[in-house]
């Protein structure tokens, strides 16, 4: 096979520095640190509107399917599967290629290809950084408002505020330098909005259920008062058989799989 065809795009951190700054943030989510009271009880909320503990704590995996739209026009379709502890596969389709966005643990990554040759693709290994965040995404999707603080996973109330006219408690979620700003309306527990530290800003919109527990049926991001895209789910799937392989880090370019 002819390598010109490849490229491999190696983040700025070795493998070896982001794995080795990786496993100070492995932590199982049950070994809980002293935490906040005032959060803690408001992220309960919000995580007693989604559903019961028993449908929430027996949730094991998600699939979602829909379409990513930006404000020109442009669509995609997306595919985002998740699985316990650390397993994440976002999949965005268009007209000729394929984007990928994989973790797998402790290896995050992300391969583009051509729709009509997918072996001849583009590998991109992540930083520790951009690792970190992957993982947290995929913990918060999970866990759903998990409520408590731990080592590697901060909980904080910030304040009260007004958004969009509602009352809300603006509580932090923070994993070093990434971090979830949440505003939770005060009567309900809904999220109304989340900061990120990239400087987004996420507003979910409508309602649907799958496996007893509510979801979002739109995501639209916001960045400096403008809109960047929306995520429409067509379809939600709790604990759908997802098999391991699936988030097994793709050879790299020009080697051949065993």
């Amino acid at each position: 096979m002819n390598r010109a065809f490849f490229r491999i795009l190696l983040a700025t951190h070795s493998m070896r520095t982001s794995i080795l700054l990786i496993l100070g943030l492995i932590c199982s989510p049950v070994l809980v640190t002293a935490g906040d009271p005032e959060a803690e009880a408001i992220l309960a909320k919000a995580r007693k509107r989604l559903g019961s503990e028993a449908k929430l704590n027996g949730v094991q995996s998600l699939r979602f399917t829909g379409t990513i739209t930006t404000v020109k026009g442009k669509s995609n379709s997306i595919e985002i599967v998740l699985k316990k502890p650390y397993k994440q596969l976002q999949v965005f389709v268009g007209d000729k290629m394929v984007r990928e966005i994989g973790l797998n643990d402790y290896v995050a990554w992300t391969r583009v290809y051509n729709i009509k040759t997918p072996s001849l693709y583009n590998l991109m290994l992540h930083n520790s950084e951009a690792l970190r965040r992957i993982r947290a995404s995929t913990f918060e999707n999970l866990y759903f408002f998990f409520p408590f603080s731990n080592r590697w996973r901060k909980v904080e109330y910030l304040d009260r505020d007004v958004y969009d006219g509602l009352k809300v408690h603006r509580v932090k979620v923070s994993y070093g330098k990434v971090y979830y700003l949440r505003y939770i309306e005060e009567t309900t527990g809904q999220l109304v909005l989340t900061e990120v530290e990239t400087g987004e800003r996420i507003v979910e919109g409508g309602e649907m259920f799958a496996g007893g527990i509510r979801f979002p049926r739109t995501l639209t991001t916001f960045k400096a008062g403008n809109e960047v895209h929306q995520i429409a789910f067509d379809e939600i799937q709790v604990n759908p058989d997802l098999d391991d392989s699936l988030f097994t880090l793709p050879p790299l370019p020009g080697l051949k799989q065993k």
